[in-house]
């Protein structure tokens, strides 16, 4: 069976992109499917990844889930969903404050942990899926999606802290033996574990992460534990495929914070590397706590997806910017340089 298949049967669209490699994404895909129905008996059933170097899209299937955390939630008091999240996170931190200086051992650890930590992130994306950009909702008091925003804000800020070790640490095998340390961050999640028993690499196995490294799909089915990569002309026919059609000067979306402002984009989608001018709009799929330093100069805040509980709309309340968010399309639509209006009033945006 090929990503491409798996891909059109489940369902699976891409709902976000960001700088992970494919490793940290192969621990996502266990968190969000074994683990996640472990400690809350729901799961994605199949994820999927795109990416080009460390930056990746994510594949998956926001309609399923939706669906069963209603169901969820006819069952379970958010009170209670809270407690196991915060156990979870109690476990990981202590993990990740004991990890060994060892960089093999580090490693080895956080294959223990970051899987559940997944789990925790993800439950708090699925409870803010279902919020979408209302205040409330069912069982979901004002008070409940207060506390639920603040605990959301803790649990995003983990993963950053990970990233790094993961990065300090393969950069440095990568030296003890003597190629990119980089590569190793195209390993899959049992590749990796692997690897660090056998502590080698061999040349096909190299030029297999250097090809992953030029571009990559894979998809990951909870049924069976099959997890499918594959590289080549394949990746750009599914990013194809994947790609909506868009012929619009006008978007429209969700206000989280209301306001007007026009300016010039800055897409962090494609132009991450470098910083925006003061007073730019920032436009990007989701904002996580690494882009406040950003976010924090811009007149305007753009993403294409968020709701109530997401950082975007927590981080616009803070700073008083205008922001829209689930504009669907909107990083496809506005490159850096454009010059729109945001009306974060009505939920438009358009191009001048």
């Amino acid at each position: 069976m090929g990503c491409k298949k798996v891909i059109c049967e489940e369902g699976l669209e891409i709902t976000t992109s960001r700088n992970l490699p494919l490793f940290i994404m192969s621990c996502v895909a266990r968190g969000y499917t074994r683990n996640l129905r472990a400690h809350f008996g729901m799961s994605y059933g199949a994820t999927g990844t795109l990416g080009k170097s460390n930056w990746m899209s994510a594949l998956f299937n926001n309609h399923r889930i939706i669906k069963d955390i209603e169901e969820y939630l006819e069952g379970h008091h958010p009170d209670d969903t809270l407690l196991e999240i915060k156990a979870i996170m109690e476990t990981c931190q202590k993990a990740s404050d004991a990890l060994p200086e060892d960089p093999y051992l580090a490693l080895a650890s956080i294959l223990d942990f970051y899987p559940t930590y997944f789990a925790a992130l993800g439950m708090m994306n699925n409870l803010m899926r279902y919020l979408g950009d209302e205040e409330e909702k069912g069982i979901l008091t004002k008070e409940t999606v207060h506390v639920l925003m603040g605990e959301r804000d803790k649990v995003a800020k983990f993963y950053p802290q990970i990233e790094k070790t993961i990065f300090d640490c393969t950069d440095i095998i990568g030296q003890l033996l003597g190629f990119e340390g980089d590569l190793m961050r195209y390993m899959s999640l049992p590749e990796m574990d692997i690897f660090l028993k056998e502590k080698k690499l061999g040349e096909a196995q190299l030029k297999i992460l250097e090809e992953r490294k030029e571009g990559y799909v894979m998809v990951y089915l909870e049924e069976g534990d099959q997890e499918i990569i594959q590289t080549g002309s394949i990746v750009a026919e599914i990013r194809e495929m994947l790609q909506p059609s868009i012929s619009t000067t006008e978007l429209k979306g969700t206000c989280a914070f209301p306001g007007r402002a026009k300016g010039r984009v800055h897409n962090l989608l494609t132009d991450r590397n470098w910083h925006p001018p003061k007073g730019a709009i920032i436009v990007t799929t989701m904002t996580n706590p690494d882009d406040t330093p950003i976010i924090k100069n811009a007149s305007a805040l753009i993403t294409e997806e968020g709701g109530i509980l997401s950082h975007a709309a927590v981080l616009s309340r803070e700073l008083m910017i205008p922001c829209i968010m689930s504009t669907k399309y909107a990083t496809q639509m506005l490159k850096t340089g454009d010059i729109i209006e945001v009306d974060a009033e009505k939920g438009i945006i358009k191009k001048v």
